[in-house]
């Protein structure tokens, strides 16, 4: 009982993942020449709980691969709670909430959500319901504004439970 209502988590995740990706690629042929990134990878990061670590370390990969960041872009918004992780290295501080950022040149820059997602800055306390369509939404929504690429890439990080 219990891994028929895990598999049909899994696959309305897959479902909806492939349905995000489809919605954010640009499929029209005709390219727009003032779009700088071939590319914008979005990372969805929900780790407030026992995923913290490992996703830290994801995060730590993307800054090690990420140099000069010719012709893409990497953003993540991450989600932390206090307990999982005391790691302050890899985004320069131990944080309990929701902050957004841009991987670039072997850093993390933190980003100010402006007026789609307003709550989320630096200096800026809030925790994010990442189990919430709308969240995901904004997310997207700020990456395609302020990130505009040919193409764009959707990851998630977490257990799927928000």
């Amino acid at each position: 009982m219990k891994n028929n209502r895990i598999q049909k988590i899994i696959t309305l995740l897959l479902c909806s993942s492939l349905a995000i990706l489809i919605a954010c690629s640009d499929n029209d042929s005709t390219s727009d020449s003032s779009v700088e990134n071939k590319l914008t990878v979005m990372v969805y990061s929900s780790a407030n709980n026992n995923l913290e670590s490992a996703l830290l370390m994801d995060i730590q990969e993307m800054k090690i691969g990420a140099t000069n960041n010719q012709g893409y872009s990497i953003i993540v918004l991450i989600n932390r709670s206090a307990g999982n992780s005391d790691d302050a290295s890899v985004l320069y501080e131990d944080f309990s909430g929701t902050k957004l950022y841009q991987v670039k040149d072997k850093k993390v820059i933190e980003l100010d959500g402006k007026e789609i997602l307003p709550e989320i800055g630096p200096d800026k306390d809030f925790q994010a319901n990442m189990g919430d369509p709308a969240v995901l939404k904004k997310f997207i929504q700020y990456g395609k504004t302020y990130f505009p690429a040919e193409k764009y890439a959707l990851i998630f990080g977490g257990h799927g439970d928000g």
